[in-house]
């Protein structure tokens, strides 16, 4: 996978560290206020998802975004070895995102090997 030509590094796996920056809502952020890293948000999936298979961010938990708006960056964060997946630990039901429905439940693109898991979702 390549941006402007240069080939994109795969996502170091590991935990997110107090100073990295991690993508989510204030929305998110009111359910689930002990999040790991800093909380930074674009206002624009594709560009916080970008920003996940650049580096610049760690990772990024979503919720209630439809197939279109995530289905490039998900795509981004299998090829580059990331942890695509619910919060809760269970596989993304790639499936049911064709039915044109919101993802009902908080979703991460994580580095793989994070430990990071949300119960109660």
């Amino acid at each position: 996978m390549q941006r402007n030509g240069v080939s994109l590094k795969p996502i170091p796996g590991g935990t997110i560290e107090g100073e990295e920056l991690v993508s989510y809502s204030d929305r998110i952020h009111g359910m689930f206020p002990d999040l790991p890293g800093k909380m930074r948000y674009a206002g624009a999936f594709v560009i916080d998802g970008c920003f996940v298979a650049s580096q610049r961010y760690r990772g990024l938990i979503g919720q209630r975004e439809k197939l279109y708006d995530v289905a490039a960056c998900i795509l981004f964060g299998q090829e580059l070895g990331a942890d695509v997946r619910y919060a809760n630990g269970d596989p993304l039901d790639l499936l049911a995102l064709t039915e044109d429905r919101k993802i009902g439940r908080p979703w991460i693109i994580f580095p793989s090997d994070s430990g990071f898991l949300l119960s109660g979702t």
